[in-house]
């Protein structure tokens, strides 16, 4: 995304979003990263258990020049951590003065599986700036899960309107007992249901109609 696109205008296309979950990510990191000014970024969600647990990149962004941050695991699993009282915790980069920290966001996508994680390098703040930063964030950490229960529940409508029209259509056919009557009002009830200037019904032989 454009770096000067406004905040708002993302936030309201990502909220009216209705693509796959893959894409949703990428979108959704970009708005964490503007609201944090990280220079990157990148969402994490834990697979396998506590003996062989690893970590799976769901979006990574940078938005400065240099190589891309590399987080040991033991340093996420610190942060995961920390992420279980608060929703957010912050870690120090190199020495304690280091003018970048890594801000973890729990971030809540629904659903009972594992969480993702939010992993943003951004410039150490003043507390009073960084507690406003945290704000910020942690106001955006339920928007997946407010998004996917949206969608989820919009499929549902959609299944349950297929089905409907399904039953309804057989309850028009369901009087006809001869074919001929019967194929006319499939036809028409087709013809009506889709707006189509014609509808035919016929039989395959091979390959003839």
């Amino acid at each position: 995304m454009a770096a000067s696109e406004p905040f708002h205008a993302k936030l309201e296309r990502l909220r009216a979003f209705t693509g796959p979950a893959e894409a949703f990510w990428p979108l959704y990191l970009d708005l964490l990263g503007q609201a944090a000014e990280a220079a990157q970024g990148v969402i994490l969600v834990a697979i396998g258990g506590a003996a062989d647990r690893n970590w799976r990149e769901l979006a990574r962004q940078s938005l400065g020049a240099g190589a891309p941050a590399h987080f040991p695991p033991e340093f996420v699993a610190r942060l995961e951590e920390a992420l279980r009282t608060r929703g957010l915790a912050e870690a120090q980069v190199g020495a304690p003065d280091a003018r970048l920290s890594v801000l973890g966001l729990g971030v809540r996508a629904g659903g009972d599986g594992p969480q993702p994680m939010a992993l943003l390098v951004v410039e150490t703040r003043a507390p009073r700036e960084a507690d406003l930063r945290a704000q910020r964030l942690l106001l955006l950490a339920d928007l997946p899960a407010r998004h996917f229960a949206v969608r989820q529940a919009e499929l549902a409508q959609l299944d349950l309107t297929r089905v409907t029209g399904t039953l309804d259509l057989l309850h028009q056919l369901n009087p006809y007992r001869d074919f001929l009557p019967a194929a006319m009002a499939l036809c028409n009830e087709f013809a009506a249901r889709f707006r189509c200037t014609q509808v035919s019904l016929a039989w395959l032989d091979g390959r003839y109609l």
